[in-house]
């Protein structure tokens, strides 16, 4: 599934709203919400796939996020490379790139990658989170 930052991921579109995502998806899924300083944010995860898509309190998608092998970008499998591959791609297309301990981000592109569990960077990571344009900015 090819990223297209701030559009799609594959056939999954940022502008589709939560019924058309789960028409086009067409398996079992488990809808929650999450509450982080009193910021809601609701969630369909799709056990299936093994992955989560995130909406506002308008179904509006928010973002999504993968832990298997699955979304591309520029030709990379981003779940399987290393950690360690992966921040150096990310460095070169993306210059402001933020590494921190848990993950970096790409606000160029707005695709977050979760750090292994582990302290080896030579790990794959956990997953990786494709969010909307302007989804940090609130």
């Amino acid at each position: 599934m090819n990223i297209i930052s701030f559009q799609s991921v594959g056939d999954l579109n940022f502008s589709d709203t939560r019924r058309a995502l789960r028409d086009k998806i067409n398996q079992e899924y488990q809808s929650g919400a999450d509450d982080f300083e009193g910021i809601k944010e609701y969630y369909d995860f799709y056990p299936q796939r093994d992955m989560i898509i995130y909406f506002d309190e308008n179904d509006r998608v928010n973002a999504f996020e993968f832990f298997s092998p699955e979304p591309e970008f520029k030709d990379i499998d981003i779940l399987s490379e290393t950690y360690t591959k992966l921040i150096e791609l990310f460095s070169v297309f993306d210059p402001e790139l933020e590494v921190e301990d848990t993950g970096f981000d790409s606000a160029k592109f707005g695709i977050g990658v979760h750090a292994p569990d582990e302290d080896s960077e030579d790990d794959i990571p956990e997953s990786v989170f494709i969010y909307r344009q302007g989804y940090y900015d609130e």
